[in-house]
């Protein structure tokens, strides 16, 4: 079974899924020795054609050609999916195709360098004039704050963590309204569409059930064999999908405990779940570096997404349901549609990243990193700015109702809340 990871211990920093398409007619082998990009059904890579040494006695591509490494992570069922750094920027799909067409036909990298300088390179775009303030730090966790979740009517927030604690408080006062005990680690939480409700998740391998009006347990699931760091509640309120170390997904009557179906897609240990907007899919991230969906009911996979080369722990759908965000030790956070698993933009911590959210009008994706920061992305892959206002590791971040209010939860005991413009 694989193990959580570590979280003492911080080791050295690190600083598109392919679809049907068009097909790009192959280009003519370059007779300077160039890498030459060849391109066929979106899939690319790349060759270094013979060639006889130039007049200048040197052979060798263009240096700027040369920094553009392609990456061929393998996912569980033999698919590559590429992704692609260029020049230190991150780059759609659609700009690396127009990228390298440019290239083919005018044999060098200038153009290449020239097109992503002039039209499609990322670095801190929209970032100017962001600013934020702390509205309310919570410190009544005792350690480590895995876990928070937020009241649909934004009044109330559940968190847990490393104290063995549920701890439900106003959002707007800072006061703890309710306070339930785990007998192991407290690392997931999530409130039922109705607001009655708290489910939490415990590395006692259960999910306990807790009524917030008359503060008990009313139901404990015990189906799993290893601490469960995912859970969410189906859109309608019926059913609870639970992810866990023993590396399956289970989903349950939310009412009488039954057993509904598991899934057991993934290879290593689940981190992160989420159900799709119309409930009839789930989204699962795992320590075995993917994100697979598949069907809620029967467990029929319907996509693996495998483009991270590490660890995958968070993962969050547009409210929209058609595009997919996914946060990775890597230290990347992607997000990809839904239809084809094709990556629409790939952003950068400078260490791991946990938490990932989406904001409620489908405009923004937060997400929360051991490097202490929050980014606020939008869909276009823009940096907007971040949050700073945490001092050790952020695990978790959720959006409130209105998209102008974050709250997270840190290894640095506090549950932050705080707004953004």
């Amino acid at each position: 079974m694989s193990r959580k990871p570590n979280h003492h211990s911080k080791p050295s920093r690190k600083s598109n899924r392919h679809s049907k398409g068009p097909v790009v007619p192959k280009a003519a082998p370059s007779q300077t020795g160039r890498q030459v990009p060849i391109i066929d059904d979106y899939h690319v890579r790349f060759e270094v054609p013979k060639a006889a040494p130039s007049q200048t006695g040197r052979q060798g591509g263009d240096p700027r050609l040369q920094r553009l490494f392609p990456v061929e992570p393998k996912a569980p069922d033999g698919q590559t999916v590429q992704q692609y750094k260029i020049l230190g920027m991150n780059l759609s799909r659609r700009a690396l195709l127009k990228a390298l067409a440019g290239l083919a036909i005018t044999g060098g990298g200038v153009g290449l360098a020239a097109y992503i300088i002039a039209h499609e390179s990322r670095p801190s775009c929209g970032s100017n004039g962001f600013s934020w303030e702390n509205i309310l730090t919570y410190s009544n966790h005792s350690n480590f704050v895995f876990a928070v979740a937020w009241s649909r009517d934004n009044m109330t927030i559940a968190s847990g963590g490393e104290d063995h604690t549920v701890q439900i408080w106003d959002a707007i006062s800072g006061k703890t309204q309710a306070f339930f005990k785990h007998p192991d680690i407290v690392t997931s939480v999530a409130w039922s569409p109705d607001e009655i409700y708290v489910a939490s998740g415990s590395d006692d391998h259960k999910v306990r059930i807790w009524n917030t009006l008359t503060n008990k347990v009313v139901l404990t699931y015990e189906g799993h064999n290893g601490p469960i760091w995912g859970l969410e509640w189906s859109p309608d309120g019926k059913y609870i999908a639970s992810g866990s170390l023993d590396h399956t997904v289970q989903v349950w009557n939310a009412i009488n405990g039954n057993h509904v179906n598991t899934y057991k897609g993934h290879q290593a240990s689940i981190w992160g779940i989420a159900w799709s907007p119309d409930g009839k899919s789930i989204a699962s991230s795992s320590s075995d570096r993917t994100v697979q969906v598949w069907n809620a009911i029967n467990g029929n996979r319907k996509l693996t997404f495998g483009a991270h080369t590490d660890l995958v722990w968070g993962v969050a759908w547009s409210p929209d349901g058609k595009s997919i965000a996914s946060s990775s030790f890597d230290c990347t956070v992607k997000v990809w549609q839904v239809a084809n698993g094709n990556i629409i933009f790939s952003g950068s911590h400078n260490d791991r990243v946990y938490g990932v959210s989406w904001s409620l009008n489908g405009q923004y994706i937060a997400s929360a990193s051991r490097d202490t920061t929050i980014q606020i992305w939008d869909t276009d892959g823009c940096n907007i700015g971040s949050y700073e206002g945490h001092s050790e590791a952020v695990y978790r971040v959720v959006w409130s109702s209105d998209n102008k209010v974050l709250a997270s939860a840190s290894r640095d005991d506090t549950v932050q809340i705080w707004s953004w413009s």
